[in-house]
């Protein structure tokens, strides 16, 4: 599945398709509320999973579930993207600072 902004909205849309059984599960694992459908509130799932997910943990768990994406035609999350660019920028940034010339031309004074 996909953890966007409506999270909590489509897990109550999928516990009414699914029945009285998967409500109450969804509802006991994830703390839903009435207002999760009706107001559309935006999970914190994100935030913890950016919290606790490092730019290495976040390649790793990408390469074992790229088949689902592709499978299932899904877009990486924003938050994913994000954090992969800004260790990129990072590592260009590092690497930048840290170049050092190969070899210094000795002056003839």
């Amino acid at each position: 599945g996909f953890m966007g902004k409506d999270f909590n909205a489509d897990l109550v849309t999928m516990g009414k398709r699914c029945g009285a059984e998967m409500m109450r599960a969804l509802n006991f694992t994830f703390h839903l509320g009435p207002r999760s459908a009706r107001k559309r509130t935006e999970t914190s799932a994100v935030n913890k999973v950016e919290e606790f997910y490092t730019p290495a943990i976040l390649r790793k768990v990408l390469q074992y579930t790229a088949i689902d994406y592709m499978t299932l035609n899904l877009s990486i999350p924003e938050w994913a993207e994000r954090m992969l660019q800004d260790e990129e920028e990072e590592n260009k940034n590092l690497s930048r600072k840290n170049k050092r010339p190969l070899f210094t031309v000795a002056s003839n004074r």
